[in-house]
């Protein structure tokens, strides 16, 4: 018997641009299974630019939140039809 499973995956990156240079500063990740419990993680590549960029690093952590609270919703609608 076949099982079947469905998810959402979503990645995201924090990159800056540093001496006219794009640097990734994090990466975050998340994945929405339908019914389920999400998982949300995050890397920071770059500790020195993140240390020295944690307040514009810090809002992209929380707009990724916000997507992937969002798209959480919209797979809990999709659960309930």
């Amino acid at each position: 018997m076949v099982k079947l499973n469905k998810q959402t995956t979503v990645t995201g990156v924090c990159a800056l641009t540093v001496d006219g240079k794009e640097k990734q500063v994090a990466y975050m990740n998340a994945t929405i299974p339908v019914g389920g419990t999400p998982n949300i993680g995050r890397s920071i590549q770059d500790v020195e630019l993140f240390n020295t960029n944690k307040e514009e690093v810090l809002k992209d952590f929380a707009a990724f939140d916000e997507y992937i609270y969002s798209l959480m919703e919209t797979e809990e609608t999709k659960t309930a039809e």
